[in-house]
């Protein structure tokens, strides 16, 4: 472990973990600040300090950041995360928009899940409805 991760995971140690949040999950190569390489990228911040760090999953995991998929408000929270462009954000706050109203009765298309599923490389696990014309 390099310096800068262990004065990170003292630091973490003598702070409250929830004052961190995941503000974005990126797949590619990178080092988590413990030194070691990632492919999932966590992009996290202290929301007192507004300080930011990446760390893996594993890191994150270990710290108590990890993603839970048992919803369909946390399986569109983490897709909101993963998004790599606006286009994809605009999607998925599409359905984050109709939760409150729709919650365990939301379908969405086939086409729709496939996105949903690229993006989070998570299967859904809600209902679809076919795109027939």
């Amino acid at each position: 472990m390099n310096n800068k991760a262990h004065h990170f995971w003292n630091e973490l140690q003598d702070n409250n973990i929830t004052n961190w949040e995941i503000i974005s999950i990126k797949i590619g190569e990178n080092k988590c600040c413990c030194g070691t390489p990632i492919k999932n990228i966590y992009i996290i911040k202290n929301n007192l300090t507004n300080e930011e760090k990446i760390i893996g999953r594993f890191c994150a995991e270990k710290i108590g950041l990890k993603l839970s998929w048992k919803t369909k408000a946390d399986y569109l929270g983490n897709a909101f995360l993963m998004c790599r462009t606006q286009k994809e954000k605009e999607f998925v706050r599409s359905f984050q928009d109709k939760l409150p109203k729709w919650n365990q009765s939301l379908i969405i298309s086939k086409p729709q899940k496939k996105w949903l599923e690229d993006i989070t490389k998570h299967k859904w696990k809600g209902k679809t409805w076919s795109d027939t014309k």
